[in-house]
């Protein structure tokens, strides 16, 4: 794109890296931001019996759930191999986790769903902003609308995406305790009151803080390329690509003689949609559509 002009140049790849931050951020969502895996020992003393606990748990964290698999081992001492191995796995959100728990164990999850609710908020306005940043960025190109408004809308966007993973870290737990009733399987029964086993819950991050980051920084690259866009010099003619063939048979224009342009200033003509009020249609099935896709 070396003998591209520069506003054009700047402009597409803001263009280009403006859905890129969007993609990323929308896998970001739904995927793993976070995995925990531990095994602990203990040993619970009982009027009947004395019982070796061993405990490993393996788990995916979300941002609003947890998917978590529990292997326990429960031995009788002086009696060996006496129940099988315990294996559950569970699907809870921490809501759920914190209020079925006490002490330091709500703290934990209570901790694990700010986190992700605070991650999950920021995402859903970073796709918004960048969305946005980049249907200005197309008018802006088309020479339908000024550019100054897209250095508005993208510093939201890239600031918003670039500080997600961060403000995320920051906000979760660097360690803690997890338990669940179920560890004990067969022996429950043998307890008037069932022991606390607690074990260490450190979540280390995973696929879904890389894809934030990703976002984040194409985010940033986007910002970069919509300042020098702003500060290129500014051109009349439209990107190449912008541009059809003289064989190719477009419809005809919808919205394109409501906009009146001078200079910076963006100036509405209203007449033309009243002598004929179809022509609102198909733009606004196209935003419908646009909106709908992106989510």
């Amino acid at each position: 794109m070396s003998d591209v002009h520069p506003r054009h140049r700047y402009g597409t790849y803001a263009l280009i890296l403006a859905l890129l931050a969007l993609v990323f951020a929308g896998f970001s969502k739904g995927a793993v931001w976070a995995t925990v895996e531990d095994e602990s020992s203990s040993t619970i003393e009982d009027e009947f019996a004395d019982f070796d606990v061993n405990v490993s748990i393996e788990g995916d964290l979300h941002l609003r759930e947890m998917e978590i698999t529990i292997i326990s081992q429960i031995d009788v001492i002086g009696f060996p191999d006496a129940f099988e191995p315990t294996e559950l796995s569970e699907t809870e959100t921490y809501d759920e986790l914190a209020q079925n728990s006490e002490g330091n164990v709500s703290s934990t999850f209570e901790a694990m769903d700010t986190a992700g609710a605070v991650a999950e908020w920021m995402i859903w306005i970073g796709m918004g902003t960048v969305l946005i940043t980049a249907i200005l960025c197309l008018c802006s190109l088309a020479q339908v609308m000024p550019s100054r408004p897209t250095l508005l809308a993208g510093g939201i966007s890239s600031a918003v995406l670039f500080f997600t993973p961060i403000i995320w870290y920051f906000n979760l737990p660097s360690d803690g305790k997890y338990t669940n009733e179920s560890m004990l399987g067969d022996l429950a029964f043998f307890f008037e009151e069932l022991p606390e086993l607690l074990i260490n819950f450190e979540p280390v991050p995973s696929t879904g803080v890389i894809l934030s980051i990703l976002s984040g920084l194409c985010g940033v690259a986007m910002m970069v390329m919509i300042v020098l866009y702003n500060r290129a010099e500014s051109t009349e003619e439209k990107p190449g690509w912008m541009i059809t063939d003289d064989s190719t048979i477009l419809p005809t224009p919808t919205l394109l003689d409501v906009f009146s342009r001078d200079g910076d200033s963006v100036s509405l003509n209203y007449s033309a949609l009243k002598s004929q009020p179809k022509k609102l249609v198909l733009p606004v099935i196209q935003i419908i559509l646009i909106i709908f896709l992106s989510f």
